[in-house]
């Protein structure tokens, strides 16, 4: 295809995403209209790589572990990192090697990127991708980026393009004072979501935050996992902020006991459930747990997997006690098909209202507080774990290595 056609997909593109309001700077449209991403796809149809798709690129056992995102992920993450010319920036997770070129096309020859990678294979690939581009003025590394790149620090940016659980003290330390850090960071135990950190004095404060989700940092630091199979065969996985001792047999034998919908009234979309009710019940319950099977659609007394326009989360929401779950139950409204909206019930199997009462007294408070969304939480990091309180209006999230203060 001759240049022309690609700068017109090129433009096109960008013209999509400008429309969304994604791209806020001449900077950020600049970089997405200069760089061609077909030269870090190489044998990707042109036409799917400039639409705004996220193209895999690599596979362990045909699960993806490396991919090129959406272009409106960049254009939102390059907005979050406030980059200009002259800055220098690690990158950890060099991907294709296009994110590192959109960034250096930012920071100009006076910059300087540095983008770093665990597996041998994506870093050759990203250098070959970066010289054929004309990006040879990136520095491409291969380790593992769990403790940054020291030889190279400070830095005015540090960028982390995998999903995290974790800050590691050693990026606060390589950022230099009023440096932003832009992590993808798994809350608690399950949502996700991208936040651009800014270093003040001791700690983090959070400038921005974003939906946008990456597959898991792998690694030395990876997610820990607390959970424990119910039951003799297992059948069902429970995932909570920490396990209580329980009797796994009696926790499963509770399921035999008819299950009671209890109906809370209030009424919310899909985009409050997952943008909003989800991540906020994560950062204030500390009781908040998960139920995941992989044949829960053959286990009736669940309840109904939660499903809008024919798409069915496997996963079931709810607190715990060492004794009981109570769990978040979506009815939709068949009575109002044009407001795609649902009632809020929860599910509890003993006579025991206590648990029942409680999670229903969290979907009030959410309703009352005008249903916060994630992106406009304010959250502080801090590393000195010792002094730390939460004031009023604050939830604490702890960490091996930070405390997270989160508040709205």
């Amino acid at each position: 295809m001759a240049n022309q056609n690609i700068n017109e997909l090129q433009a096109r593109l960008v013209d999509e995403l400008n429309k969304k309001n994604l791209i806020k700077t001449k900077e950020v449209e600049n970089a997405l209209l200069t760089v061609p991403r077909h030269l870090f796809l190489p044998g990707v149809d042109l036409e799917k790589v400039y639409s705004n798709t996220a193209i895999p690129t690599k596979w362990d056992d045909k699960v993806p572990i490396s991919s090129s995102s959406e272009p409106a992920v960049y254009a939102i993450m390059l907005e979050q990192l406030q980059i200009k010319e002259g800055m220098k920036i690690l990158e950890i997770g060099a991907g294709t090697g296009f994110n590192a070129a959109l960034m250096a096309q930012i920071t100009g020859k006076s910059g300087h990127v540095i983008t770093i990678d665990i597996d041998e294979d994506i870093t050759n690939s990203a250098r070959r991708n970066l010289d054929s581009a004309g990006y040879e003025n990136v520095t491409v590394i291969c380790k593992d980026g769990a403790t940054g790149y020291e030889e190279e620090a400070p830095y005015d940016r540090i960028i982390i393009t995998a999903g995290v659980w974790e800050i590691n003290p050693e990026w606060f330390n390589q950022l230099k004072p009023g440096g932003i850090l832009l992590v993808p960071m798994v809350i608690s135990i399950h949502d996700q979501a991208t936040f651009a950190f800014k270093r003040v004095d001791d700690h983090l404060e959070s400038i921005s935050i974003s939906g946008c989700k990456f597959m898991e940092f792998r690694g030395e630091y990876t997610r820990p996992i607390k959970q424990a199979s119910i039951g003799k065969s297992g059948i069902i996985m429970l995932r909570s902020k920490d396990i209580p001792p329980i009797n796994k047999e009696k926790y499963f034998s509770s399921f035999n006991n008819p299950r009671r919908d209890i109906s809370t009234g209030i009424k919310a979309s899909y985009s409050e459930y997952v943008t909003s009710f989800l991540p906020w019940l994560e950062v204030v319950e500390p009781q908040f747990c998960i139920l995941n099977s992989a044949v829960e659609e053959k286990i009736n007394y669940l309840p109904a997997p939660f499903k809008y326009r024919e798409k069915t989360f496997p996963l079931f929401f709810g607190i715990l006690h060492k004794e009981n779950v109570a769990l978040v139950n979506c009815i939709e409204d068949t009575g109002e098909p044009d407001r795609e909206t649902f009632t809020f019930y929860v599910s509890s199997y003993i006579s025991d209202d206590g648990l029942a009462n409680q999670l229903i007294e969290r979907i009030t408070e959410w309703d009352n507080a005008g249903r916060p969304d994630i992106k406009n939480a304010i959250v502080k990091v801090y590393f000195d774990k010792s002094n730390v309180v939460p004031a009023k209006g604050e939830y604490m999230i702890t960490k091996k290595w930070v405390e997270l203060l989160f508040s709205w």
